[in-house]
């Protein structure tokens, strides 16, 4: 690389700006600029992370902008966002930032864009709606348009050439239920596609345009929802889920998809395509490759349908968001930072959306005056072509709030009115707590699967990962964790504070007991003890844990080995710092199975035996959900995982 001499810097202002204006390359900088800004040829280095290779996007901009090397990083759709929220955090990052959902969390390792010329160039609504006190952070990217896609082999089998309202659409899948056409095995027919809650909450949204939100009554409630003078939620939604509730009352959708299951996405595309599943919500992209697979059957894409008969609305939401990594914003990386806005200029022109839709197959620009670029599903395309076209205008944060609570209402959890006006609260007076469960704590490389009882059986890798951040958290030799207080899974991607809650839900404290060897191996022989019972369901006491090995006879419950990780028997007499719960050390007492009968682990208990090689060494004031979210923050620079490893032996 060639640096600017002494003799050189008189002209270097003039310099400069004329390789920018040209177009040509700014291979020469002052010394100083951050030499690692620049590649092996000279051009400056612009990193970004993306879902997809985006070739003719990347090579536009490299060949009006030659001192530009666009550099995309890929990475899966269910990823990005926590992969940009924990390098930014982390003090890393690409330069330029892409989000799925964007978040209020990062907002301060964001530039604002707010003086910049090419944000003026995108529709307001969608620029205002994702705000931050006045200053714009993202731009967004070409979205895709969202709405149900129908089997309609199966419909005409039905009688249905066309589905016109939400009466309509109830009665195909009545009637298909009664004919066995369009059902899986678990006799559902019906999924919501997600990657978030907040896509999740932009669906219920969608819901409620065609009746409501693009009615009058609708854009004068929505106005004063925004400016926060007194719209109200609770007021106004409480028929929100009539429809969704009914499907789930009939059989027809399972509301565990919705609530807290990210890892559906290949289950829709499968059953979709093979005909066991009526009708889907996914987006235009995933339409197209369910289309694409299917070649058994015909579909198409509806819009959000009303009740009565008003038009029906599309929905449309951006692929992903952009900003600039606020790290740039020093004298030593000017250049480089001028390189990412002549990035974003580019792509905020008609000529880089094209090039930008060619690439990801999106089909909606949202700069001012901008046409559909790409292809829209024939279903929805008469939505488009007269206008009826839904950008959502819900604060982010609001949306993944909303997608929580409308998915426990559909779990029974709460009511829609309980629910509602939750929503109203959080977004008027907001919520410390709420922001934890709606902000991303980490991300997982693998799922992490708890189902059919596996934590109360056998070794896991989520009871694995749970022991050991316990483990981590408290600084204890060892950690033992009860099968019955692990509770779901978590899935490979974005891992949200709400997610840790549904893992680990109970609120029990852990607890370090210095405990005798010999007290070890009967909390495990305790908890071997209940893996056969009468009914076929397994006893919760099942340990998993971390710090040691143990191995057992699957007939008779006899343990054969407890060992150190490193193969080291352990004895009676050996002495350990173990974390457990203050439930299983006796703090709601032993009667009636309480404590799952860890009587030995007494501490709390007056009523039960005390032993003499067992002693209270600290009360932690946490619980397992918080010792995940600490594990994910002390591991936010790298993606966690865990697997099974011979911790646990089934023995016959």
């Amino acid at each position: 690389m060639k640096y600017i001499t002494t003799a050189k810097k008189a002209a270097i202002s003039v310099l400069l700006c004329a390789s920018i204006v040209l177009g040509t390359c700014a291979c020469e900088t002052e010394s100083g600029e951050n030499p690692e800004n620049y590649g092996e040829d000279g051009r400056i280095i612009v990193s970004m992370l993306y879902t997809s290779q985006l070739n003719n996007f990347e090579e536009l901009v490299e060949r009006k902008n030659p001192d530009i090397d666009l550099q995309i990083e890929i990475n899966a759709i269910s990823t990005i966002t926590g992969q940009s929220e924990r390098r930014l955090i982390a003090g890393h990052g690409t330069d330029i930032v892409a989000m799925v959902t964007p978040s209020e969390r990062i907002l301060p390792y964001l530039l604002d864009l707010s003086a910049q010329n090419y944000t003026s160039r995108y529709e307001s609504p969608i620029i205002r709606a994702y705000m931050s006190e006045g200053k714009t952070k993202y731009i967004p990217l070409p979205g895709q348009y969202n709405g149900y896609i129908v089997n309609m082999t199966i419909a005409g089998e039905l009688g249905f050439d066309s589905i016109k309202n939400r009466g309509e659409f109830m009665e195909l899948f009545d009637k298909a239920k009664e004919k066995g056409l369009g059902v899986g095995e678990d006799d559902t027919m019906f999924s919501i596609y997600r990657t978030d809650f907040g896509l999740l909450g932009s669906y219920f949204v969608g819901t409620q345009v065609p009746d409501f939100l693009s009615t009058a009554d609708g854009i004068i409630w929505s106005d004063s929802l925004r400016d926060k003078n007194g719209g109200s939620f609770a007021e106004t939604w409480q028929h929100s889920l009539d429809f969704e509730q009914e499907m789930v009352e009939k059989g027809y959708l399972d509301p565990n998809t919705v609530n807290g299951n990210k890892g559906k996405a290949a289950l829709i595309e499968q059953r979709m395509v093979d005909g066991t599943m009526l009708a889907a919500y996914v987006n235009a992209g995933f339409y197209d490759k369910i289309c694409g697979e299917g070649k058994d059957y015909e579909y198409i894409m509806l819009p959000h349908l009303s009740d009565g008969d008003n038009a029906p609305w599309t929905l449309c939401l951006p692929d992903a968001f952009l900003g600039i990594n606020a790290s740039l914003d020093s004298e030593e990386n000017a250049l480089k930072l001028d390189a990412c806005h002549r990035v974003l200029d580019f792509l905020s022109t008609e000529e880089g959306q094209k090039a930008f839709i060619s690439d990801t197959g999106a089909s909606h620009s949202y700069i001012s005056g901008a046409k559909s670029f790409g292809a829209v599903p024939d279903g929805l395309k008469d939505c488009v072509d007269n206008g009826y076209v839904y950008n959502v205008r819900f604060p982010t944060s609001v949306l993944s709030y909303m997608g929580i609570q409308f998915g426990d209402v559909l779990m029974g959890k709460r009511d829609i009115s309980e629910a509602m006006a939750m929503v109203d609260d959080y977004y008027y007076n907001g919520s410390e707590e709420t922001d934890k469960d709606i902000s991303v704590v980490g991300e997982s490389e693998t799922d992490l699967i708890c189902e059919n009882y596996n934590v109360r059986l056998e070794e896991t890798a989520i009871g694995n990962f749970v022991a050991d951040a316990v483990r981590e958290a408290v600084g204890a030799d060892m950690a033992f964790i009860n099968g019955g207080s692990i509770r779901n899974s978590i899935y490979k991607g974005t891992v949200m504070g709400s997610d840790l809650d549904e893992v680990c839900p109970y609120v029990n404290m852990i607890v370090n007991l210095k405990v005798s060897g010999k007290v070890i191996k009967l909390m495990l022989a305790n908890g071997v003890s209940q893996r056969h019972r009468e009914g076929g369901i397994p006893g919760g006491r099942f340990l998993n844990v971390s710090g040691l090995c143990y191995s057992f006879s699957d007939s008779t419950g006899e343990i054969t080995s407890v060992t150190l990780p490193d193969g080291t028997p352990i004895n009676d007499e050996d002495t350990f710092t173990i974390a457990v719960t203050d439930y299983m050390a006796g703090i709601s007492g032993y009667v009636d199975g309480n404590g799952d009968d860890f009587t030995m682990l007494n501490v709390y208990n007056e009523e039960t035996e005390k032993r003499d090689d067992v002693e209270l060494e600290k009360e932690t004031g946490m619980t397992c959900a918080k010792a995940l979210e600490i594990y994910f923050e002390n591991h936010s620079a790298e993606s966690v995982s865990a697997q099974t490893e011979g911790r646990i032996t089934v023995e016959n």
